[in-house]
């Protein structure tokens, strides 16, 4: 079984959503043990306004169906429009987080940066160590073909993949935005088995899913925040004044009996 997954999927937008851990990666070296033996990849969007991704909806995006429209009208410089919002394949795979950093006590907010004293709350941060919490890797398709690389390449004594499950890789990231560049070294000496305390995320509730006219709603710069609360409105019952009063009376009628009126 390779690591990179061969299904790529679209977004079910039935689908629950549930609040997932990710990994951040910011400049440095970053130690994690793959938990999965295959990734799964999925189509993504990227709202810049919202900087927020969702999953592509395939054939009922309306966002792929609005990209084809200014392809057609604007062939040359399609991708400078300001509505075009390409589709980002992204791969997802649970990982365990063996960097060192230091913890808040009070909000929980990892520094990655040894060098932090204090916490944006205004703690105090104690000592370094090792965070060992599962969290959700979701990065690009490079990132995922190196990893597959390193997947086939180390093998046992019989010649066959010993399997990234099986060693620590250390991911080194260098620049930022546009010019990040992330480089994964396998570790095969750190090959201690791993304690699990956390299950696993759930790779087809992690990421944001939307309907087609939610898509469009975050594509004019409405936040998921009002979004979401329009969700659970919706979703909440109507009750009905009616039929309440007349519960209401039934009840005081009952009350009433009790005391012989």
């Amino acid at each position: 079984m390779s690591f990179k997954d061969i299904e790529i999927k679209f977004g079910n937008q039935n689908s629950d959503i549930k609040r997932a851990e990710y990994m951040q990666l910011p400049v440095g070296a970053h130690t994690i043990r793959v938990l999965q033996a295959q990734a799964k990849t999925l189509p993504t969007h990227f709202f810049v306004k919202n900087k927020v991704t969702v999953l592509c909806l395939g054939d009922e995006c309306p966002i792929c169906t609005n990209n084809k429209k200014i392809i057609m009208q604007f062939p040359k410089n399609f991708r400078e429009q300001q509505d075009y919002v390409k589709i980002n394949y992204r791969f997802f795979v649970n990982v365990f987080d063996k960097t060192p950093a230091k913890t808040c006590g009070k909000c929980q907010k990892e520094y990655k940066n040894l060098s932090a004293t204090l916490c944006d709350c205004g703690e105090v941060l104690p000592e370094a160590a090792p965070i060992n919490r599962v969290k959700v890797l979701a990065k690009g398709l490079t990132l995922r073909d190196d990893l597959d690389s390193i997947d086939k390449a180390i093998l046992n004594a019989q010649g066959d993949p010993i399997g990234l499950m099986n060693y620590d890789v250390v991911l080194m990231v260098s620049g930022t935005g546009r010019d990040t560049k992330i480089t994964p070294v396998p570790r095969t000496e750190a090959n201690q088995p791993v304690e699990l305390t956390q299950e696993l995320y759930d790779l087809e509730k992690v990421t944001i899913t939307l309907t087609p006219s939610e898509m469009l709603d975050v594509q004019r710069g409405i936040s998921l925040k009002d979004i979401f609360a329009a969700r659970k409105s919706a979703a909440e019952p109507v009750i009905d004044p009616i039929a309440n009063q007349a519960e209401i009376d039934k009840a005081n009628a009952a009350v009433a009996s009790l005391f012989g009126n």
